[in-house]
């Protein structure tokens, strides 16, 4: 699975401008373990992937899964109430409502 995810990583194109993104975290084990995901609003693919849901998972997320000229193309950013994602939705992705 874990090279299945890298081989889907590498193919991203870093020219192409995602209007629509979406954050939010997957728990992968029972109790408080998670890992945060960044994906294309229109396709559901995903862009990047970090363990936990902290402000700094969030911030690797962003700038590690999108290029600053792509995150200044993002129109909408989809998220859910938790944070650290808000803040960094505004952060990151400052031409997006």
């Amino acid at each position: 699975m874990q090279r299945a995810v890298e081989r889907g990583l590498n193919r991203r194109d870093d020219r192409h401008i995602y209007e629509h993104v979406c954050m939010d975290e997957k728990s992968i084990r029972r109790g408080h373990e998670y890992v945060s995901m960044l994906y294309d609003g229109d396709t559901g693919n995903v862009f990047g992937v970090e363990g936990g849901r902290t402000r700094k998972s969030v911030e690797n997320l962003c700038t590690k899964a999108l290029t600053e000229e792509q995150r200044a193309g993002v129109k909408t950013v989809c998220t859910d109430m938790w944070d650290a994602f808000i803040d960094g939705a505004k952060k990151y992705f400052p031409n997006a409502s």
